[in-house]
C-alpha cells in the first residue's frame, strides 16, 4: 500500500495548498518553506543561479555548536543562522492524527548536523551524509484542526567549527 504525501515542498516549489473545493471536508494543508543563511561561496563552483535551477539550496558557514540544542530567540537562533523553516496548517485533521515529515538533506562539506525543532522544542539531531541524500524523518502528534505548525531545521557542527554545510532538497509530509 502506498501513501500519498499530505504536501510536498522543495526550493523550486516552496508553497502548496491542497484544498479541493469538490471535497471541502477532506483533510487539506496550506504549507510553505523558507530558508535562512544560505550562502554560495565563490570557490564552490555553485552560483545562486545554479542553486535556484537545481532544486536544492546550500546552507553553510553559520552553524551553531552541536551542543547548543536550544531555541530561545527566533531572530538569533533561527533567522540569523543557516536554517530551514516549514510552516503549515492542516485543516479537517484531529488530535488523533500524526504528521510524519521526511526531509531530504545532503552533506555538502565538513561534518554537518541537522537539528530538528517543532516550534522551539528540540526533537533530534542527525549527522548528514553524502549524496544522493539522507531521508530524515520525524513523527509527532497533530496539534489539532487549523493550527499553524512551525518545524525548524538548523545547521550545527561539532565544537565551534564553521566549516560545515548541507543541501536542502525538500520535504514530504504525510498525515497518519
Amino acid at each position: 500500500m502506498s501513501l500519498d504525501p499530505f504536501f510536498s515542498l522543495s526550493p523550486n516549489s516552496p508553497y502548496m495548498n491542497t484544498y479541493d473545493g469538490a471535497t471541502p471536508n477532506a483533510p487539506n494543508a496550506y504549507a510553505y518553506v523558507q530558508t535562512f543563511g544560505g550562502w554560495s561561496y565563490p570557490w564552490s563552483g555553485r552560483s545562486l543561479v545554479d542553486q535556484h535551477s537545481s532544486d536544492k539550496i546550500l546552507l553553510s558557514y553559520d552553524p551553531v555548536s552541536s551542543s547548543d540544542q536550544t531555541m530561545t530567540n527566533v531572530v538569533n537562533d533561527l533567522y540569523r543562522r543557516c536554517s530551514v523553516q516549514v510552516i503549515f496548517r492542516g485543516t479537517n485533521v484531529s488530535t488523533t492524527n500524526q504528521y510524519l515529515l521526511v526531509f531530504r538533506l545532503e552533506r555538502s562539506f565538513g561534518s554537518p548536523i541537522a537539528q530538528f525543532f517543532v516550534g522551539s522544542d528540540f526533537v533530534r539531531a542527525e549527522d548528514i551524509s553524502l549524496s544522493p541524500y539522507d531521508d530524515v524523518a520525524m513523527l509527532f502528534d497533530t496539534p489539532g484542526d487549523d493550527v499553524w505548525t512551525f518545524v525548524n531545521v538548523r545547521l550545527a557542527a561539532p565544537g565551534i567549527s564553521y566549516y560545515a554545510g548541507f543541501f536542502f532538497h525538500g520535504i514530504d509530509c504525510y498525515l497518519l
